[in-house]
């Protein structure tokens, strides 16, 4: 079976008070579909939260960065 890589963005998520200060990597339709519409998404690493932009200064989310980079394998 081959999975097709999607287009992922990173973005921070900060609306639930993002403890832990992670940019996490979402589905760009998903991530479309938040900043549009405001609805929850689900991160690749399972966190759902409603994104926001604004990653600077932010380490990326080791679960997220670790799928994403599985994915780039396949």
């Amino acid at each position: 079976m081959t999975q097709t890589l999607e287009e992922v963005d990173t973005v921070t998520t900060t609306s639930d008070g993002d403890h832990d200060k992670l940019a996490h990597y979402f589905a760009k339709a998903d991530l479309d579909r938040a900043l549009l519409d405001g609805v929850e998404v689900t991160a690749l690493c399972g966190k759902k939260d409603r994104p926001l932009s604004g990653v600077e200064g932010r380490s990326v989310c080791p679960e997220c960065k670790e799928i994403y980079d599985s994915m780039r394998k396949e």
